[in-house]
């Protein structure tokens, strides 16, 4: 899976790409992140909620592994 983040020229938004063909895409909006998906479902967090996404998926991550192992 290619893996990959562009810029939507037109919306000014980063397409989070994965290689399919509807990627979600991220934009700022009154200082805050708006996240639309796939879907069309849409969120608007802050920033500082958005930064703790990465350590989100990756105790996610080390949960689904501890669950997996038992």
């Amino acid at each position: 899976m290619n893996k990959d983040l562009k810029m939507n020229s037109k919306t000014g938004a980063v397409i989070l790409c994965c290689g399919a063909k509807r990627c979600p895409e991220v934009t700022l909006v009154n200082d805050e992140i708006s996240i639309v998906d796939d879907h069309g479902g849409k969120v608007r967090i802050t920033q500082e909620q958005a930064k703790l996404i990465d350590q989100a998926v990756n105790m996610l991550t080390d949960q689904s592994k501890d669950d997996t192992s038992k």
